[in-house]
């Protein structure tokens, strides 16, 4: 029954402390400014949320948040870099991977594809095409995302980016395209529909 007990209190003070931390995610990131010791220190927190964190409401907070800087003109507070918005993207990729959790990685992902939609668009300020480059690894993930919403979202917009020519695809499929961040599933389930649409 000590367990037991034990055993619920942590439970109860961690949910405590995932509050607090909610809490304080939604008042630093509205008066985060550009500059300055505090901006660095919040942003360093939050990237190690996102390393260190299993709790899926938390991260699809963060989610929410970063999602609208990332997207922001760079000029934005808190302006984050092209550096940053990579590194903070291509973190959620990699740790939520890991987890079991279809809204958290459909959250991430229409953050993706809102970058490279309106990159295609015509709609990205200067300097995003660099970020797209870096961060194609996520982009790519969305190619196999559970949801078929997403997935055919994704589909359409790589596949408009290659040449309708039959040798040119093959080319492209075979000798251009990096499928390193597939490499947990045959990549060909992705390159084949482009071969054929």
């Amino acid at each position: 029954t000590g367990g037991a007990s034990g055993a619920g209190g942590s439970a109860d003070s961690d949910s405590v402390v995932v509050k607090a931390v909610r809490q304080a995610i939604k008042v630093g990131s509205a008066r985060l400014t550009d500059t300055g010791e505090t901006r660095k220190l919040f942003l360093t927190a939050m990237f190690q949320l996102i390393e260190k964190s299993d709790d899926i409401e938390l991260l699809e907070q963060i989610v929410a948040v970063l999602g609208e800087w990332v997207c922001a003109p760079p000029t934005e507070p808190p302006a984050l870099s092209c550096k940053e918005r990579s590194q903070f993207i291509l973190k959620m990729a990699a740790q939520f991977e890991q987890l079991h959790a279809a809204e958290l990685h459909a959250a991430f992902l229409k953050v993706v594809l809102r970058l490279f939609s309106e990159a295609a668009a015509g709609q990205t300020a200067a300097g995003q095409h660099e970020l797209l480059n870096k961060i194609e690894p996520a982009f790519m993930l969305g190619l196999r995302s559970r949801d078929a919403y997403l997935r055919h979202a994704f589909f359409e917009l790589f596949n408009k980016q290659i040449s309708p020519s039959v040798s040119q695809r093959i080319h492209f499929i075979i000798c251009t395209q990096e499928w390193d961040s597939l490499s947990g599933t045959l990549w060909l389930r992705q390159g084949t529909p482009l071969l054929l649409a």
